[in-house]
């Protein structure tokens, strides 16, 4: 392709020079066993190799990623020379990211940079000339980029004509695609020399998008040696081959799993190979709300941040609705659920990156990291509108107590299950925990969502005293006894619909591993719909007209030494045990029947579509008032607040309580709705009644409120009545966002 011109050209892109140069075709062969067809697994079967490579985590030069505030240096869209072409501005522009508290500076690195083969080297000077200049205002520097996306625009073609023996290929017709494979090791030599050259300009961080198998590959040759070298398997020559698709067969499930074994030793190994020039290398890794809770085999995704986590040290988030705001239902729960790749990893505080152009979108958006203990990445807030709050300065401000101080104060957890997640039958991990989480942030008591390495952790899982196991089907034989074992040693358990009915890879048992704690098991294949739910004060909810897929229950008998906590009558007239429980040693086990819960499970909804939430507020309110009774135990306040003021706890190391509290009662959005940028109607609906909480086995020293909506401290009168501090928040003091600290 030829430049239309060869004289002056103001852009740094799109030059005539990169087009002139003749493309350059590489001829690719492969030479590979072709074992004979059908026979492509019979050689025994090598365990997953899943290393681990990570840096000290308490290491002095990694302190900084303990307490980030990131601010974001241009967009995808940039083009890196718009800070550097002056170094006026580039020195304005860092001034002012230090005087507004923030620590780090996150550039929009080399998106698409594929598409750009002759401008890379500049776009590397680029960030070396900003990274020079944030560290010298005391800031440190994470470049953000893709790594094997393809698209068609820009030299996109010819990059891919030129390195196609890089490509992956297709699944379905075994062609080459449009994205670099991970496997490929000329790929992950071209592509880690290029990291090797921001590190060596000096960037702290990186931020890797896209480093995953797409889903309609990969069977790449490399793959395919790769593959056999660490299964001692084949992958079929034949595309007709059923193996390549069927999700349930024990070959394509293998396959999965090496697939994402395959990324996270990817970054291992490029760890260890700059391991010893660049020995605090900080890996981010981020993904989307979404992907954490769906079956990944099913969507064949690859994109578990848990297998990743390997090798990653800072995690983070990109919230992708464009109104976290409307979506509130939902943000709570997958905000405590990122932070369980803090506890489970024990990593940094979590970042989460969210887009809206609207102030008040963008302060709740903060409030709900904030009481999260982690750190919002939003579009640039400097522009104070005329009636905005001023939330950035609150947050950098002495009042808001360092990220790096705060832990969580849960008593109760909600295990989210990846075997269970990925291979559940019946019932659905997403919807199930999805709708019991979203249910319980209005019991006000604290919880954590945990992963499999924090549910493996004896030390972290004896924080808990109640644990909500839910609906998660794919139990190990290890799994099982874990939970027993929390149960004897006196924590609660709640065990939900089809909880422990298979084994890892969603193979029905032919016991049920609890029949032994509630003396039968639950008739699963004989489901019976709900038509009434009965309540202990006797009232009772009619089901028959609500129309819903979630009525059905599994029949099962309560023991004579248990008790029923919830029942309820069946269509055809049959009165049957919902929620029942067993003195289990020193603790408590509980069976949920039913799956009514996911039946409360609201999605995160996009900008542009409208709201298809209806609710059903009498049943939610008796389900919430059971999981409020099961996790008594975790409480640690009692508190009297309208319905959609939402609360956290965190706490310091000195003991200090650190109570959230965050008006929410303008996202209650009514159904049918559409979502734009903004809220609803009036983003801070005034708060009608004082707040009372009372503090169980607390005798504070002082409280004190503060916020972004008053300036100062405002020290709270309490009475003391044995070892429960009771306390009062004016109905005036919490106007958007109010932080009370107790000490």
């Amino acid at each position: 392709m030829c430049g239309v011109t060869e004289g002056y050209e103001p852009a740094f892109y799109f030059r005539s020079a990169n087009y002139n140069p003749n493309v350059d075709f590489k001829a690719t062969v492969s030479l590979l066993p072709l074992p004979e067809q059908g026979h492509e697994c019979e050689a025994p079967q090598k365990p997953l190799d899943e290393r681990v490579e990570l840096p000290d985590s308490s290491a002095p030069e990694l302190a900084w990623c303990n307490n980030v505030r990131i601010r974001m240096m241009g967009t995808t869209f940039a083009s890196l020379n718009e800070f550097t072409q002056r170094s006026s501005d580039l020195e304005r522009f860092m001034k002012e990211t230090k005087e507004l508290g923030y620590t780090v500076v996150m550039t929009s690195g080399m998106h698409g940079r594929h598409l750009f083969p002759a401008t890379l080297d500049r776009g590397v000077e680029n960030i070396g000339t900003i990274t020079e200049a944030a560290h010298r205002h005391g800031l440190k520097v994470i470049d953000h980029h893709d790594t094997t996306y393809m698209e068609n625009w820009e030299q996109g073609v010819r990059v891919m004509a030129e390195r196609a023996g890089e490509l992956g290929f297709c699944v379905a017709d075994f062609n080459p695609t449009p994205q670099f494979c991970l496997s490929n090791s000329v790929f992950t030599q071209t592509y880690r020399s290029y990291v090797k050259k921001l590190l060596a300009k000096g960037i702290d961080a990186l931020q890797a998008d896209e480093l995953y198998f797409y889903q309609h590959g990969c069977l790449c040759p490399a793959c395919r040696e790769a593959f056999h070298r660490d299964t001692n398997w084949y992958l079929p020559y034949n595309e007709l081959d059923t193996r390549l698709t069927d999700h349930k067969s024990s070959f394509w499930k293998l396959w999965f799993a090496w697939r994402n074994a395959q990324i996270g030793n990817w970054w291992v190994d490029f760890r260890r190979e700059i391991k010893g020039k660049y020995p605090h290398f900080v890996l981010s890794m981020y993904g989307c709300h979404w992907e954490q809770m769906k079956s990944q085999p099913r969507y064949n995704m690859t994109t578990d941040l848990g297998n990743q986590g390997r090798a990653v040290t800072l995690f983070g988030t990109e919230v992708m609705t464009r109104n976290p705001y409307c979506n509130a239902r939902s943000l709570l729960p997958y905000r405590r659920l990122y932070n369980m790749y803090r506890l489970g990893f024990n990593a940094p505080p979590i970042w989460t990156w969210y887009y809206t152009k609207d102030w008040n979108v963008a302060y709740f958006s903060w409030a709900v990291s904030n009481m999260m203990g982690q750190c919002a990445m939003l579009d640039d807030p400097t522009t104070l509108p005329p009636d905005g709050i001023d939330f950035p300065k609150f947050s950098g401000s002495s009042d808001n107590p360092p990220l790096a101080t705060l832990s969580s104060a849960a008593r109760a957890a909600f295990w989210l299950n990846a075997a269970s997640r990925d291979y559940n039958s019946v019932i659905g991990v997403e919807s199930e925990l999805g709708g019991m989480t979203q249910c319980f942030e209005q019991t006000h008591i604290p919880y954590d969502i945990i992963e499999d390495h924090a549910f493996h952790n004896d030390e972290l899982l004896a924080r808990y005293k109640v644990l909500f196991v839910g609906s998660s089907g794919c139990m190990t034989d290890d799994d099982v006894a874990r939970i027993k074992t929390f149960a004897r040693a006196g924590g609660t358990v709640w065990l939900g619909s089809v909880a422990g009915f298979f084994d890892r890879w969603g193979k029905e048992r032919a016991v049920w591993p609890f029949k032994d704690v509630f003396g039968a098991s639950p008739q699963w294949k004989k489901p019976q719909k709900l038509a009434e739910i009965l309540q202990h004060n006797g009232a009772s909810l009619t089901l028959a007209a609500w129309k819903n897929p979630y009525k059905h229950v599994f029949p099962i008998s309560c023991p004579p030494e248990g008790r029923v906590l919830l029942s309820g009558k069946t269509e055809n007239g049959g009165e049957m045990s919902l929620l029942i429980g067993v003195k289990y040693g020193k603790g408590e086990m509980l069976y949920m029947a039913s799956v009514l819960y996911s039946s409360l499970f609201c999605a995160e909804i996009p900008k542009g579509s409208k709201w298809p939430y209806k609710g059903f507020p009498e049943l939610e309110a008796i389900l919430r008032s059971a999981l409020a009774e099961c996790a008594e135990p975790a409480a640690l306040w009692s508190v009297n607040t309208p319905d959609l003021v939402y609360t956290n706890i965190l706490k310091q190391k000195d003991g200090t309580l650190c109570l959230h509290f965050l008006n929410g009662n303008g996202t209650q959005t009514p159904h049918g709705f559409l979502i734009e940028n903004s809220s609803p109607g009036d983003a801070w609906p005034p708060i009608r009644e004082d707040i009372t909480f009372t503090l169980k086995n607390t005798r504070p020293k002082e409280i004190y409120a503060v916020s972004p909506d008053f300036a100062g401290r405002v020290k709270l009168a309490f009475t003391q009545k044995g070892n429960d501090a009771t306390v009062v928040l004016p109905k005036e003091q919490l106007m958007a966002y109010t932080l009370v600290v107790v000490r």
